[in-house]
Order: C-alpha cells, then sequence, then structure tokens
C-alpha cells in the first residue's frame, strides 16, 4: 500500500472508519504486498489484512554514482511533497531550533506541494530564509543529493520511502522519524528522533544532529550497505515476477 492512511494519529472515530475502508479495500485482493515488515505488522496487528494474503516486498532503486562535494556549511536535505504527511512544519521547527545555536547549518526541501507557499512564508516570517530552503519541484534531485551531508525525513507516516532509498545509495546519512516505513531504515546510519520532538530544547536537538555529522562517512557507507543488501531494483522485481507467476 506504500502506507495506510490510517497510520496517521487522527480521532479515534476517524479512524475507526478509515480503517473499516481499509479492510474492505484489502479484501478485494488475492495478494496484498506490503513493502515493509513494518507496515505489514500494522496491517495485521489491526486486522486490516489476512495473514494469509500478506506479503513484504522491499522497495527498490537502481544503484547510481555520485561525486560527493565539500560544503563549508553543513547541508540538510529532504526530498519530499510538501504536503501533511511529509510533515514540512517540523522540518522547520528543528531547523529553527537548531539555527539558534548553529547558524552556518543549511536545510533544503526540495518538492512541490499543496503547503508549500505556506512554508516559504514561515520561513520569511521566522527569519530564517537564509539558512532554509523550499525549492520546489526541481529535475536535478540528485545534484542535490550530492550537495548535501545528511538526509532529514521529517514524515508522520510512511510505507517505505523511495527517497530515503535514494539517499541511502547516495551514500548520506539518514536522521528519520521514529514511524512505521522509517525505523527498519536506520541501523548504524543514522538516527531517529519523535514525530514530537521537543523544540524547546535546542542543545539536545543539535547534539543529535552534530553526532550525525561527527559520524558522517561512516553512517553514509553504512546507508548504502544496507541500500545494496536489501533495497535493489532486481531483488524486488524478481520477488514481484513471483507473485504473478504464483510462486509465492
Amino acid at each position: 500500500p506504500h502506507a495506510y492512511y490510517s497510520e496517521s494519529k487522527r480521532k479515534a472515530a476517524i479512524g475507526v472508519v478509515i480503517r473499516a475502508v481499509e479492510r474492505k479495500m484489502n479484501r478485494m485482493f488475492d495478494r496484498v504486498i506490503h513493502v515493509s515488515a513494518e507496515e505489514e505488522k500494522y496491517a495485521l496487528t489491526h486486522k486490516l489484512v489476512n495473514r494469509n494474503k500478506s506479503v513484504v516486498i522491499a522497495n527498490g532503486i537502481q544503484d547510481f554514482e555520485v561525486t560527493k562535494k565539500t560544503n563549508v556549511n553543513p547541508t540538510f536535505i529532504n526530498v519530499a511533497r510538501c504536503g501533511y504527511q511529509k510533515n514540512p512544519e517540523l522540518f522547520i521547527g528543528v531547523a529553527e531550533c537548531i539555527l539558534h545555536e548553529e547558524e552556518s547549518f543549511k536545510f533544503i526541501w526540495v518538492g512541490d506541494g499543496p503547503l508549500l507557499d505556506k512554508c516559504r512564508a514561515l520561513v520569511k516570517e521566522k527569519g530564517i530564509q537564509d539558512s532554509v530552503s523550499f525549492v520546489g519541484y526541481s529535475k536535478e534531485v540528485f545534484g542535490y543529493l550530492e550537495n548535501a551531508n545528511v538526509f532529514f525525513s521529517t514524515s508522520r507516516y510512511e510505507g517505505l520511502p523511495f527517497s530515503v532509498i535514494e539517499a541511502m545509495a547516495a551514500k548520506l546519512p539518514v536522521i528519520l522519524t521514529n514511524v512505521i516505513g522509517h525505523q527498519e531504515l536506520v541501523k548504524d546510519n543514522g538516527i531517529l528522533i519523535s514525530s514530537n520532538a521537543d523544540l524547546t530544547s535546542s542543545s539536545t536537538m543539535i547534539a543529535k544532529f552534530t553526532d550525525v555529522l561527527a559520524n558522517e562517512k561512516e553512517m553514509g557507507m553504512a546507508s548504502y550497505k544496507i541500500f545494496q543488501k536489501k533495497y535493489r531494483v532486481e531483488d524486488m522485481i524478481k520477488k514481484i515476477e513471483r507473485i504473478y507467476d504464483h510462486k509465492w
């Protein structure tokens, strides 16, 4: 499903209705492919799918070459649709918190979406437009990844995001919110932070970010090794073919 809509926190009654719809939709299919083990666990826990119909096939991408560039200013990047699910307001909040003490840091959000203009206005209102950029849609995503030090995603919920896998293939450490779809992507290659992060303590947040920067090379290589082991497009295609050949 690339994330169940019901994963997002909302009023209990609304969640019940959404899960009922998702449950009914899943009954229509012979197989339900989940893109992460966490996503499948969520579906089984909430009885959105029968166990005998469920299978996990992780998202995969092609490997690609990157030419890492040296930055004067440490740069944190997110590549995502600028909408509710991706929580750009938290991205801005964390950036503002850190920039109180670390004025040299840069934060870049690449991606269009319904909240783009609002986020640009919020950045300007907070007076951090020299350090935080919402660039909108770009065809040069890999160029931005080459110029970044760390990938920083603030999503409220996920399935298994291609953008994070691309960042891992580009040998970037990751800082991700601790939600379904992010958790299994972090192992010695970055950190998880709360989606309800405490933005009143800049020293705590700065310590987390600077620790990742201090281990950028090692964590970046760990990202690439995880990508090679688990998230190659060739492996994804083979597994999907087995489904359609009725061998799984």
